[in-house]
Parts: structure tokens; sequence; C-alpha cells
């Protein structure tokens, strides 16, 4: 990856406010903003998570022959 593109790639990220440039010293991650996310967000994306375990869970489960 060459410099311009690494350059762009940071100035997206300033953009979004993910990190923070500062001349002379460096590129530095912002801590993230405990209200970027709602609690409906993360409900979602925990339930998208968990059905998707237990469809890989259900997929791999070894089959048991001897059932009772």
């Amino acid at each position: 990856m060459g410099r311009s593109s690494v350059r762009k790639v940071l100035i997206a990220l300033e953009i979004a406010g993910r990190v923070e440039i500062r001349t002379g010293t460096g590129v530095f991650v912002r801590e993230p903003d405990d209200a970027e996310f709602s609690t409906t967000d993360l409900l979602s994306a925990s339930a998208l998570i968990e059905s998707e375990i237990a469809a890989l869970a259900a997929r791999t489960a070894p089959t048991s022959s001897g059932a009772r």
C-alpha cells in the first residue's frame, strides 16, 4: 500500500471521527462515543450473532447414532 493510499484512509478516518491526526506527533485512535450505538442496535447485533452461533452449532454438532 502506498503512502498516498494510507493518507487517504487516515483522512477518511479523521472525518469519521475515529482518529485524531496531530501534525508532528502522530495519529491517535479516539475513544468511542458511548452514544454511538443505541440499545436497540446492540440488541439487534446480539440476536444476529446468537442465531448464527446456534446455526453453526447445529451444523457442526456430531450426530448420535445411539440416541435413546
